[in-house]
């Protein structure tokens, strides 16, 4: 069950300072709402947000892994019309005023018409890897990673790897 915290209690629970926590709060980087002007935060978001920050391991960190032609073959059974709806997504998002995100979607729809869904270019591929595991939170990359990971899992039936 839930419990609500204030701040001194979310920074022991997060093993942080409460300096630290105060920047990510007005960062809003952590979830937290207000109640009679104080920050409460709830234990299980606290939990959901702390595991959207989790860092894939790396069996190898000094050497960059190289995506091979076996990588970007795309599964051939995939479902074409569910992808290209994710895809649309990304290509509209925020109605077309996020340039990054917006250019992302038609660079993977090129990229998977041009080679009628058998692959992705490589440059594509990390792309997609990296937005399947962004470094930072925000609201926009939550939102991009979670369609990002859904297309990851039609196109290859996992989330992909983050290629650096």
């Amino acid at each position: 069950m839930a419990k609500w915290l204030i701040v001194e209690e979310a920074a022991e629970y997060l093993r942080c300072t409460v300096e630290e926590l105060k920047e990510e709060i007005n960062r809003k980087r952590v979830p937290c709402s207000m109640f009679k002007g104080r920050q409460l935060f709830n234990t299980d978001r606290l939990d959901e947000w702390l595991l959207r920050q989790e860092v894939s391991p790396s069996t190898n960190t000094s050497a960059k892994k190289t995506v091979s032609k076996e990588d970007v073959a795309i599964l051939p059974d995939c479902d074409q019309k569910k992808v290209d709806l994710l895809i649309g997504k990304l290509i509209e998002y925020n109605n077309r005023n996020e340039i990054f995100v917006n250019s992302f979607g038609e660079q993977l729809k090129g990229d998977l018409v041009g080679s009628e869904y058998k692959e992705l270019s490589k440059k594509t591929y990390e792309r997609l890897s990296r937005w399947c595991w962004p470094k930072q939170s925000s609201p926009r990359n939550d939102a991009v990673q979670e369609i990002a990971r859904e297309i990851s899992e039609m196109l290859y039936g996992k989330v992909i790897e983050r290629i650096n």
